[in-house]
């Protein structure tokens, strides 16, 4: 009898080696220009990489220009490809090929086993704030700085502020 996690297994092996293999084809579509080695070696470098990215999540490190995998012998010869995509440092590529279902599955999966999320504790207020905000003192004058005109501010609030606190004594 096969378990639920040997049958994703075999699927998620399964999506990694169709992946693989597309890449590889692609990889020697793009390098059959150059010849045969040019088909080889970017056959070899297509599986390498289907295998490495395989159904793990990519961030990419810096800045990418990505154009189609059979236009990129184009580029060498000059020529514009039909289609370029601007990718941005930080980005996450997600996996294609019939196994974003499992990963999405498999988030779903473990928020569902995660406790529910808590609310987040509010802060109490800082007594001396709310006070400082409603404080009324009176309009700058022509002749003092915003400095002068601060410092005086701040003095009148904290007496009147430690004052309401002893009950007005």
């Amino acid at each position: 009898m096969v378990s639920l996690a040997d049958s994703k297994r075999f699927d998620r092996a399964k999506s990694k080696a169709l992946l693989a293999s597309g890449l590889g084809a692609a990889g020697a579509a793009a390098g059959a220009p150059l010849g045969p080695v040019g088909a080889a070696v970017g056959g070899g470098l297509g599986v390498i990489t289907g295998l490495i990215v395989g159904d793990q999540q990519i961030v990419f490190p810096v800045d990418y220009v990505a154009v189609p995998a059979f236009e990129y012998a184009l580029l060498r010869q000059g020529m514009a490809p039909s289609n370029i995509i601007y990718i941005k440092a930080g980005e996450t590529l997600m996996p294609t090929g019939g196994n974003v279902q499992d990963v999405m599955q498999g988030e779903v999966e473990a928020e569902a086993m995660s406790e529910p999320a808590a609310k987040p504790k509010r802060r109490k207020r800082n007594p001396w704030i709310t006070f400082n905000k409603r404080f009324k003192f009176r309009d700058k004058r022509k002749s003092e700085s915003s400095q002068e005109y601060l410092t005086r501010r701040t003095k009148a609030a904290k007496t009147a502020y430690y004052k309401q606190k002893r009950g007005g004594k």
